[in-house]
């Protein structure tokens, strides 16, 4: 399991902020507004040697603090094993615990990666004496990383760092609902054009080797000075390289692939090495200052603030932001579709798309050279190891004019869901599992329709293997999409070998009992057989999808209960199985004069009714879910189709035109048809109606027969006569005298 967020402060490494005045015999002395770093011996810091650690005290003697300065803010920085915070690692489930006094720190917003220390310090340092934190509990701590900063408001100035370690050229505008800001970074690690990722690796490395470059950004609501920054707020730390695209290839890149640098205005060239950027999406509107502070190995200058550090005002309004166009690409052929236009879009992230502030994530907009107006979307979901630009089958519609909406998985939640706290100091025991990833798709999915007019009835969704695991989660969604192409997906994450593990990364494990925000332990969640069997009553779209009977990795049993779900629930869906492993293709269900074109796919809309079909005579067994039982080889409802212009969907009927495609093992077949998604066909429960098959809408009834509502409403003709002929089925409201 692996993911990455470059800009996001590492929680394995402590980001100091400090300023060190240099006296002519090189000692470090206090004085002005500074951040003031107690380190141990040999760790860098304004006063290496103030701290000291036995077993798990720490003590800081704070005598350099002057008294008359005030002190505004205390961070203790603290550092462990990034692992120890994936949910398949039971230190996730710890709450760390660091006390001063009895009395616990609390982890600082927004990263929570190190503590607030304010407090505690204030009351030391007002005495002239020591502080003392103690580490009650914090497996994987790394005690050498452990540093004190302290920020004072003192009456003097101590000297500042030459021009050349201030960050310089701050620049910010706003963009519906985010403001860019943006800064030039003295010497820059990599600062070559045709970067590899290779060589982004290789100056990541050397950046954590040290001198540590790390730059503060402060928000206020009045102008930011010297004489003001300590009533700025400090938002957020990041590195060097927010300028840096190392994901766009997705979380797998191959060492000699391009770093790409972000275009941070619409159509503009990337932005030169040596900026960075931070996005931030204000709570509320009005005016705001911003101001960015370098930190070079602890030290930090404010008085680069009067020279390019500070901007403002910025006028700002409260929104989600908008996607920023990286550049269009014309390829003679992609995924199959030949000359079409591949715009690349970057939008900053925030909650509730993602777990933490300012986070680039990668979208393509694929339009085809025939583009409909409006055009049906395919919103491709990439497997293990993909990206968005492959792993998730093909461009399903592209030659036919479907416009195609792709982006990265970061982090590999399978497309699900995954913790509030990863990737931060924040115990697993303490917070929610959240759909950051479907909020962030359907944010960018809802932009995309309304830029391009897309026919939102006709939006689908396609993907295989992780990407067809998130397909199969995402048919809970069935107001958003017309239908689903799975291909080899987990339905039941907790029954799959493999792959249990990596939702464990992610969510946790199962016996910790973390809930999702809907209410629900989050792995009842994330179960799809779960999900269907209590929500009968809510409509999902079509989903076409497939497993390997042979499958041990993804497991075969899951694959076989969701299927049974899906027909106990009479869902519309297209199952298909055999012994291709984890190759195993789904069938996508086509009309035409045989049913069997693979250009000709249905005509399906997210407003239109459609017949789901069970227990059909022509299934095949999959088996109580041993690999070794039932057909090796099969299908469930892969003859049956009907004439999607055909539906009647008034209050008192319904009926649809059915029939068995050519290929079918037989030119007839009994199955039960269940009417859903209808808009204007409803029976309360235990409501009469009446069914018949006829050759043509006026000819004789073929089959008749009468029934009840099921406590949801729904209403099933069973075992309907079908044929290779055109029939029409008709499903009638009874007046409640005729019950």
């Amino acid at each position: 399991m692996r993911f990455s967020r470059q800009s996001a402060a590492p929680v394995g490494i402590a980001a100091c902020i400090v300023f060190v005045a240099m006296g002519p015999s090189g000692a470090r002395a206090a004085g002005g507004n500074t951040t003031l770093s107690f380190a141990r011996s040999g760790a860098g810091g304004s006063h290496p040697g103030a701290l000291e650690i036995s077993g798990k005290e720490v003590r800081v003697d704070l005598s350099a603090v002057p008294r008359s300065a005030r002190v505004i803010r205390a961070v203790l920085r603290v550092a462990r094993d990034p692992d120890t915070n994936r949910g398949s690692n039971d230190l996730a489930f710890e709450t760390i615990r660091i006390t001063a006094d009895g009395s616990p720190l609390e982890l600082r917003p927004p990263r929570y990666a190190d503590f607030d220390a304010t407090a505690a310090t204030l009351k030391a340092a007002g005495a002239g004496s020591k502080v003392v934190f103690n580490v009650e509990r914090f497996g994987g701590w790394k005690p050498e990383k452990t540093r004190l900063d302290v920020t004072i408001i003192a009456p003097t100035s101590g000297g500042s760092s030459s021009a050349a370690q201030r960050a310089s050229g701050v620049q910010a505008w706003h963009r519906a609902g985010q403001t860019f800001v943006t800064w030039k970074a003295p010497d820059p690690l990599l600062s070559k054009d045709g970067a590899t990722i290779q060589d982004l690796k290789e100056a990541r490395k050397k950046s954590l080797a040290g001198p540590v470059t790390r730059f503060a950004v402060y928000r206020s609501r009045r102008a930011i000075t010297s004489e003001t920054i300590g009533d700025a707020e400090l938002i957020d730390e990041v590195d060097g390289f927010t300028i840096w695209n190392g994901e766009f290839h997705g979380v797998y890149p191959k060492p000699e692939d391009p770093a790409l640098r972000y275009a941070l205005r619409d159509g503009e060239a990337p932005a030169p090495p040596g900026t960075g950027v931070y996005v931030h999406r204000p709570s509320e509107a009005g005016k705001a200052w911003y101001a960015v502070v370098l930190a070079l190995d602890g030290a930090q200058d404010f008085s680069s603030l009067a020279d390019g550090g500070a901007v403002g005002p910025i006028e700002e309004t409260v929104g989600s932001g908008e996607p920023v166009l990286q550049r269009v690409e014309t390829p003679k052929s992609f995924n199959y579709v030949d000359n079409p236009k591949l715009e690349y879009y970057v939008k900053w992230e925030s909650p509730p798309e993602c777990n933490l502030p300012s986070q680039p994530f990668d979208y393509l907009v694929g339009l085809p050279p025939r583009q409909k107006d409006p055009a049906a979307a395919c919103v491709a979901l990439h497997c293990w190891g993909g990206s968005l630009r492959s792993g998730y089958g093909w461009w399903y519609g592209g030659v036919e004019g479907t416009v195609l909406l792709a982006t990265n998985e970061i982090p590999y939640d399978w497309w699900a869901s995954y913790h509030e706290n990863l990737g931060t100091l924040r115990s697993f025991r303490e917070g929610k599992c959240r759909d950051y990833t479907f909020q962030r798709v359907w944010s960018f999915v809802e932009w995309a329709q309304k830029k391009w007019k897309l026919d939102a009835n006709r939006t689908f969704m396609a993907g295989s293997s992780m990407g067809g695991s998130g397909v199969s989660h995402w048919i809970r969604h069935g107001d958003r999409f017309a239908y689903g192409i799975s291909w080899v997906g987990v339905h039941v994450p907790l029954e799959s070998p493999q792959f249990k593990s990596s939702y464990e990364s992610v969510v946790g494990k199962p016996d910790w009992k973390i809930q999702h925000e809907s209410g629900q332990p989050v792995w009842d969640y994330l179960d799809g057989v779960q999900d269907l069997r209590a929500n009968p009553q809510r409509d999902a779209p079509f989903l076409a999808f497939s497993n390997g009977k042979n499958d041990g990795a993804i497991g075969w049993k899951q694959a076989v209960d969701f299927a049974k779900a899906l027909q106990a629930a009479r869902q519309p869906h297209l199952f298909t199985w055999g012994q291709e492993g984890h190759g195993q293709r789904a069938y996508i269900p086509t009309a035409g004069a045989g049913g069997d074109n693979p250009r000709d796919v249905l005509d399906f809309r997210r407003d239109r009714s459609l017949p789901a079909f069970s227990h059909c005579s022509l299934d095949d067994d999959p088996g109580d879910g041993d690999p070794s039982k039932g057909a090796p080889k099969g299908q469930l409802n892969l003859y049956l189709r009907w004439e999607p212009e055909t539906i009647v969907d008034d209050p008192d009927r319904w009926a649809a035109t059915v029939y068995l495609i050519r290929g079918a093992p037989g030119s007839d077949a009994s199955v039960d048809i269940t009417p859903r998604r209808a808009r204007a066909f409803r029976i309360a429960p235990g409501g009469a109606f009446a069914w018949s098959v006829r050759a043509a809408p006026a000819g004789a009834p073929l089959q008749t027969g009468e029934g009840s509502a099921d406590p949801y409403g729904l209403c099933t003709a069973t075992a309907v006569k079908t044929s290779s002929e055109r029939r029409t089925i008709e499903i009638r409201r009874l007046p409640a005298a005729a019950k």
